[in-house]
Formats: structure tokens, sequence, C-alpha cells
């Protein structure tokens, strides 16, 4: 373990606070954690125990991960729950590592809506002002949700996969400082059920069968279409749209196929799951994930297959969906302009071209798909999440 991290850089560790004991305190902030005790030689890691001994757990992942990167601070929230599981969390990493490191409280971690500028400042002071946050250091912040999320989104400049950064409790996330670049987010040590591992396989045989079904869909219509009138036209601007309705159609289809392609190889079993040489030879270091997803190991098959079938839909799929509009909107208006103006126009004829035609037929669809767009926007599920 440990070849995830390089000492060249510098990290910033997100870490959610621990599940909570609600009876311990009505009031929220003071709450303790679930099975908290002081004496962490007595307690048994265990990743199936929320509380205490799941921080517990996840803290040694953690200390394995650090290899030569040591924790010089750790920040947590004021709440009594975040306080403890930057203890638990400080006393495991500075057991394994033979490093103490200094834990305190900050009022800009707290989980109110309003301190999101505050903490992004924090945070980046932090980053510049910290004494020892040199290369091979790391700064771990205990907060909460959504809070995390926000914060991760600022450091990597709007580059976070998803745009979500899905912690739950005890669970930690890594980002990598990179001087005047976004920060990037390397892996996260989670406990993910493997109940969710098979919702996720459903949502993407769903997925699946849309793309299959728009590609068929869509080869019944686009041959339909190829045969019908689009190749009698014979005005040259008409012409021009027909092939590039023509390319369009090939490019939808590509990519279709190329959604088909991908989330076939996530449906395939995790254990049958390959990754690069250098990977498979066991040498991590500096090796980098994709930018729309996480590096797995230390990263469960969950956090990887959630980011990957996101990114499918977003680059494959719904590009797709747009070149098939506009092949759509290409042959309706080479069929439009081809009827007005058929065969080559002749100098000083009262055509008023291809400009102003396509200008009037972008404006009526416009008024008709960009008020869907805004109903959909505005009525879409909001499934957010907070503590």
């Amino acid at each position: 373990m440990g070849k995830t991290l390089s000492p060249d850089r510098r990290y910033v560790i997100l870490v959610r606070h621990a599940s909570r004991d609600f009876k311990s305190n009505p009031d929220e902030s003071k709450q303790k954690m679930s099975g908290w005790r002081p004496d962490f030689e007595s307690v048994t890691p265990d990743f199936e125990v929320k509380g205490l001994p799941l921080t517990l757990a996840i803290a040694h992942r953690l200390a394995d991960e650090l290899g030569p990167v040591k924790v010089t601070h750790v920040w947590h929230s004021p709440h009594v729950v975040a306080g403890q599981t930057a203890e638990a969390y400080r006393w495991v990493v500075s057991e394994r590592t033979q490093h103490v490191c200094s834990q305190d409280s900050a009022p800009a971690l707290g989980p109110d809506r309003e301190t999101e500028n505050e903490t992004a400042e924090f945070i980046s002071e932090l980053l510049t002002t910290s004494d020892g946050f040199g290369a091979g250091s790391a700064i771990l912040v205990v907060g909460h949700q959504p809070m995390l999320t926000r914060l991760a989104r600022r450091l990597t400049r709007k580059k976070l996969p998803v745009d979500t950064l899905p912690l739950g409790g005890s669970e930690a996330a890594c980002l990598e400082m990179q001087d005047g670049k976004a920060a990037a987010l390397i892996w996260m040590l989670t406990e993910k059920s493997s109940d969710l591992l098979a919702d996720l396989k459903e949502k993407i045989k769903s997925k699946y069968d849309v793309a299959k079904f728009f590609l068929g869909a869509f080869v019944v219509n686009t041959g339909f279409v190829l045969s019908g009138e689009v190749w009698k036209v014979s005005n040259p601007f008409s012409k021009g749209l027909v092939f590039a309705g023509f390319f369009l159609t090939l490019v939808a289809l590509a990519l279709t196929a190329a959604t088909l392609l991908s989330y076939d190889a996530l449906l395939m079993p995790k254990e049958f799951w390959t990754g690069s040489s250098a990977e498979n030879q066991g040498d991590r270091q500096h090796r980098r994930p994709n930018k729309w997803s996480v590096q797995r190991p230390p990263s469960q098959a969950q956090i990887v297959l959630f980011y990957e079938m996101v990114h499918v839909w977003k680059v494959f799929f719904l590009p797709a969906l747009f070149c098939a509009l506009a092949a759509v909107f290409a042959f309706l208006v080479a069929l439009a302009h081809n009827s007005l103006y058929p065969g080559v126009q002749r100098s000083g004829s009262a055509d008023v071209g291809l400009g102003p035609l396509m200008a009037i037929a972008a404006v009526a669809v416009g008024a008709l798909v960009l008020p869907l767009v805004f109903y959909y926007r505005r009525n879409r599920p909001n499934l957010g999440f907070e503590d």
C-alpha cells in the first residue's frame, strides 16, 4: 500500500463525520459519535459497525495509503461528532505513521450553508500559510455534507467528477493539490454496501435498454428518411444540408454504439475488471485516474461504477441524442428549402437564401424546444443531501 500518493505533492483529505448517537443530546451540534469511547485501543475496528468502529477501520485504510506522506494538521467542524471523528483519525494516523499531528476546530467548517465562502477562504489560507504543509504532506478536514462537496468543487475549480462527492459517515476522499492548477480527486475510501452495487447494475441495465431502443428507433427512422425525398433535392444548399444531416446521422449511430459497448463493459462482473499494466504489476505510484473517475484500488467498485456510468451517459449518449436531433433538423430544412427554391438559382432571382430560412427554422425549433428544456430543469428531481 501507500503507492497512490507522491512525496512531491500536497494533499487535502476530506472526511465526513461519523454517525451520531441521536440519543446523546437533543442539540445536534452536541450529539456524540455512535459507539464513542475515548480509549481507542479497546475498540476493534469494524467495517460493519457504524460509528467509532467504522471510523477506526477507514482511518487504518487511510494510513495504509499515506505511505511517505505525513498528515500535518487535522481541522474539524465545531460539532462534537466532527471533533470526535477527527480525534479518532488523528490517533490512528499518528500511531501508524509515528508522526504526531495537531488538531483544531474551525467555525468555517460548520454545516451552515452561509459559510461556504468562508470555508473556501479558510481552506485557501491553510494551503498557503500552514506551517509544514509542503511537498509530501496532507491536511485532513472533517466536516459535513453538502459542505464537503461544495468545498471539493471549489478546490477542483468545478471539475469534480459528476459534480458530486458521495461520502457517507466516516468516509474519506483524497484531493491532490497542484500549484497554480485545479485540484484533482484521486480516490475515495468508502464502505458502501453490496446492495448498492446491485442497484447500480440495474441502473446501468436500464440505461443500456434506453440506448438500445434509441439506436433501433433511430436506425429505422433514418432508413425511412434516407430512402425518401431527401436524396432527390436539387438545390445546392439543400444538398449540403442533406450531406451534413447524413454525417450527423453517422456520428449519432457511432456514439450510440459506443454507449452500448461501454455499458456492456460496465455490466461485467467486477472480478473480471482489468486495469493498466502498471496497476497489474503492483506499481500504482504517479498513475492518476481519468479526470471523470477515481482510482481503484483503493476506491470501491461501487464508486468507480457510479462515476463511469454517468460519464458514459454524458459523453456518448447525450451527444448522440443531440446529433440525431440536429440531423433530423438538417433534413427538414433541406426539404423545406428545396421545395421553395428547386434547382440552381439564377443570379438576380428572388431567393431569400439559406441563411434567413435556417434562422426562421431555428427560431421555430427553439420556440418549441427551449420551453421544454426549461420546464424539465425546473421540475426535474432534486436529490440533495444534508446532515
